[in-house]
Order: structure tokens, then C-alpha cells, then sequence
């Protein structure tokens, strides 16, 4: 009786904010590879910003953000694993990061700390949405699907 009227009691409103945060940045996503395909048009200068992006850019932006959506898709419909699945988008980012870098000085001088400062801001915002889709999973976690038939 008392796991029934768990199942059905509201959403917190901490996993409303991470939810809806995330289709907004789902829908800037989608605004985004728009743009980056030149189907909508934008101002001069975001356009030339987006054009010297490179295509391994302009597509591993979408598949982080969209990892980060799954994730808290998963924690609104309270699926297992949600945590693992919103850390892929975070580290797929710091890999592609990395791997920018070492191309950088490899074939041209090494940057400097200016090089790191998107990179630490954009994973500061990770880590913490991260630390409230936590602190949100208190409150509301995973509903066991797995049953067992005792036979």
C-alpha cells in the first residue's frame, strides 16, 4: 500500500526546473545545428562565429547536450541510472576538450589558460546541475521495474 502511494506522488519541484532547463537547452540545441546548417538565418556575426566551427563541433555539441537531456529525461520519468547517463555528456565534453588541446600543440603552439576558461565555466555549470540532479533524487528515486515471478 505505502509503495503504491509512492509511485504516484508529485514531482518535486527541483526535478520540474532540472527538467524544463533541459528541453530549453534542447530547443537552443536544436536553434543551434539550424543555424550551423544555414536553414535559419542569424545575424552576421553569429553566423561567421558558427561557420569556423568545424563539423566535429557543430556535432559533438548536440550529442553532449543531448546525452545531458537523456539524463534528466531519465530523472523525470524516474528511470534507473540517470546520474550515469547525464556524466556521458560532461565527459564526452572534457574528452573532446582534451583531445582539441593536444591537436593544438601538437601542430601548433600550446594555449594558454584563456584556452581553458569556456571549458571550466561550461563544466562548472555540469557539476553543478549535476549536484542538484542528486540532491533531487532524494526526494525522488528510481521506481524499480524489475519483478520477479515466484514460481
Amino acid at each position: 500500500m505505502e509503495a503504491t502511494a509512492s509511485k504516484t506522488k508529485r514531482r518535486p519541484i527541483l526535478v520540474w526546473a532540472i527538467y524544463i532547463l533541459h528541453c530549453v537547452l534542447l530547443g537552443c540545441v536544436v536553434w543551434y545545428m539550424l543555424t550551423a546548417l544555414r536553414i535559419v538565418p542569424v545575424e552576421e556575426e553569429f553566423a561567421s562565429r558558427i561557420s569556423n566551427l568545424t563539423w566535429t563541433t557543430r556535432g559533438v555539441t548536440p550529442f553532449v547536450f543531448g546525452l545531458c537531456y537523456l539524463g534528466a529525461h531519465r530523472l523525470f520519468f524516474r528511470k534507473p541510472k540517470a546520474i550515469a547517463t547525464y556524466l556521458w555528456g560532461p565527459t564526452l565534453y572534457l574528452v573532446y576538450s582534451t583531445l582539441m588541446f593536444l591537436i593544438t600543440c601538437i601542430y601548433e603552439e600550446c594555449p594558454g589558460a584563456p584556452f581553458f576558461n569556456p571549458t571550466l565555466f561550461i563544466l562548472f555549470g555540469f557539476g553543478f546541475v549535476l549536484v542538484l540532479i542528486i540532491f533531487a533524487l532524494k526526494s525522488w528515486p528510481p521506481i524499480n521495474t524489475t519483478s520477479r515471478v515466484d514460481a
